[in-house]
């Protein structure tokens, strides 16, 4: 996908060039992005920089006064599966600007650009884990939970492993070694231990080789993998170093037992540099027990933001989904159910529990008034994505109402779990 064309660089005036990424622009990016968020930054970013053979650059909005890079911002590719139906999504990250070049306009140039080029690959939305309320203002809304985060304790002086990159400690019986290439198939056997319903990022076998080939960049990045024997994979871990923040995250994946959830926890802890927090991010399972009885939940008080790119496009991918939901409900439904987005209207034609089709309605500006159907663009996402269920979400937002379509909507969009945090 990284092949759509690019837009021609754009004069924003006074002396400003808004373009995309080049070869070449990779050092002036990393010492950009690296200054506003931390040093440890710069082995993700370089990666996701010379992902495609170098081309990952070109993902990248820029923004130039001159020869000096003044703002920048990337649009990350992901497939993310809602319910089994895998959906092009994109990721808005590392947006930076310069003080002396804030309050510009430069970011929301920059992300036009972004959703332009989603659009023009096929993106049905995108997704941003950023600073609360100012994404609000640009269209985005909250969409999907982040899990539990939860206080550790970093291992005591002197007890536990020395958490050194490339060696393989034991706990309890359990090996915990850094991932290497070759344990692509293990991976993605442990990913198939999630629950078919729910929001995640798929991880195919090339994603994992590029999380192994990241972790193997530098020492702020490590992707762990458990084994109760050697070739017996029993879970997996990524684990972050920010020293702006001094600060160990741990993103815990599936794991099959309580002992590889303990052994992985303890080898981050070991890891941790002396005066560091550990955090972990909490997931169901194994994880969760471990978590319950070493650790403290820390208040972690909004959500991931997403921003639908084209609804009826979003909606289209969906089909498959509603329509089977539509079936387990077993009911018989058919005729349009208009969901107004108030400033334009979105119709669902059911026949006999199938949608056959997706596209416009009449445009509906007070659905209040007579039952129908109405969300604001920006709480779309939380109802495609499930984040509340339709009832729950409506009973949330005073610009969400269900009208007579209560029940079927229900039917439509349910509550689901989500799991996409350890991927952004």
């Amino acid at each position: 996908m990284l092949g759509a064309m690019a837009a021609a660089p754009a004069d924003l005036g006074d002396g400003l060039v808004l373009r995309t990424g080049r070869p070449g622009d990779e050092d002036a990016i990393v010492e950009h992005v690296a200054a506003a968020f931390s040093p440890t930054a710069e082995q993700r970013l370089r990666a996701r920089l010379d992902e495609d053979g170098g081309r990952g650059v070109t993902r990248w909005c820029t923004v130039w006064d001159g020869a000096r890079l003044v703002s920048s911002s990337g649009l990350l590719a992901h497939r993310l599966a809602v319910d089994g139906t895998v959906l092009a999504a994109g990721q808005i990250e590392w947006v930076v600007t310069d003080p002396g070049y804030q309050r510009r306009g430069l970011v929301r140039r920059q992300l036009a650009e972004h959703h332009r080029r989603a659009r023009a690959e096929g993106m049905a939305l995108t997704v941003v884990d950023g600073i609360p309320y100012l994404y609000r203002k640009l269209g985005w809304g909250y969409a999907l939970d982040w899990p539990a985060v939860h206080a550790v304790p970093a291992a005591p002086r002197g007890r536990g492993d020395d958490g050194r990159a490339g060696a393989t400690t034991w706990h309890d019986g359990v090996a915990v070694r850094p991932a290497v290439a070759g344990d692509e198939t293990a991976l993605v056997a442990l990913d198939d231990l999630r629950p078919d319903r729910g929001v995640h990022v798929v991880r195919d076998r090339a994603r994992w080789s590029w999380w192994i080939g990241l972790a193997g960049r530098g020492p702020d990045e490590d992707l762990l993998l458990a084994e109760a024997r050697p070739g017996r994979a029993e879970g997996w871990a990524r684990v972050e170093r920010d020293g702006e923040a001094t600060l160990v995250l741990v993103r815990p994946g599936p794991t099959r037992t309580l002992a590889a959830a303990r052994a992985l926890l303890a080898r981050a802890r070991a890891g941790a540099p002396p005066g560091w927090g550990v955090e972990v991010v909490g997931r169901p399972g194994p994880c969760a027990e471990v978590l319950a009885t070493e650790a403290v939940p820390l208040p972690y008080d909004h959500g991931v933001q997403a921003r639908v790119v084209d609804p009826v496009a979003l909606l289209t991918a969906l089909v498959p989904v509603l329509d089977r939901r539509l079936a387990e409900a077993g009911g018989d439904v058919s005729g349009p159910l208009d969901l107004s987005l108030y400033e334009r209207t979105v119709r669902l034609e059911l026949d006999h529990d199938h949608v056959v089709a997706v596209g416009t309605g009449p445009r509906i500006e007070d659905p209040f008034a007579h039952g129908d159907v109405g969300i604001a663009p920006d709480l779309l996402p939380a109802l495609v994505l499930g984040r509340f269920g339709a009832p729950g979400l409506a009973a949330r937002a005073d610009d969400v109402t269900l009208g007579r379509h209560t029940d079927l909507v229900d039917v439509l969009f349910p509550a689901r779990p989500s799991d996409v945090v350890t991927d952004l």
